[in-house]
């Protein structure tokens, strides 16, 4: 079952001379005023440019008119989510720590600049023995045991490698 939460605005302006809401204050800073959530997992709609909860990812971009810069065609919002396992983050997050990046992909969920490439990228919980990509971190506890080479990753050549296989054990 969805939920979706309406925080009511207090009159305080921002820098662009927008009211901030309830929500802002408690994200510093972001000043969109819905959030959702349901029992799988808990989103954020935060204006672009805003501070994004320390701990979360961002999940899809888009437009909103709540949001500056609504005229323009660029995405103006950030659906930002706790990180989980097999979760596709856009880009322009980071892996969270105690998660490992499996696989890269273009998806229009995220903003892709107008280019071709890669935009976002797949976070798995590690487990032993899991090939990941090269450039992903690799959890404390693991250590890599091999290399290999996967399409799914960064850089992928028939004859080179690009991903690392880890363990705990």
């Amino acid at each position: 079952m969805k939920t979706i939460i309406f925080l009511c605005v207090v009159a305080s302006m921002n820098h662009y001379g927008q009211e901030k809401s309830t929500l802002s204050k408690i994200l510093e800073g972001a000043h969109q005023p819905i959030g959702t959530s349901n029992t799988s997992m808990q989103t954020i709609d935060v204006c672009a440019g805003d501070k994004i909860p320390e701990g979360y990812v961002i999940i899809f971009q888009g437009h909103s008119s709540n949001c500056r810069y609504s005229s323009s065609p660029a995405p103006n919002f950030d659906r930002v989510s706790q990180p989980s396992d097999n979760l596709l983050v856009c880009s322009q997050s980071k892996v969270p720590n105690g998660f490992v990046l499996t696989n890269v992909e273009r998806t229009s969920s995220c903003n892709s600049y107008g280019t071709t490439a890669t935009n976002s990228f797949r976070i798995n919980l590690p487990k032993n023995n899991m090939e990941i990509c090269y450039n992903s971190p690799i959890p404390s506890g693991f250590h890599i045991v091999r290399k290999g080479s996967s399409m799914k990753c960064p850089n992928y050549s028939a004859t080179g490698t690009n991903t690392v296989f880890i363990s705990n054990q």
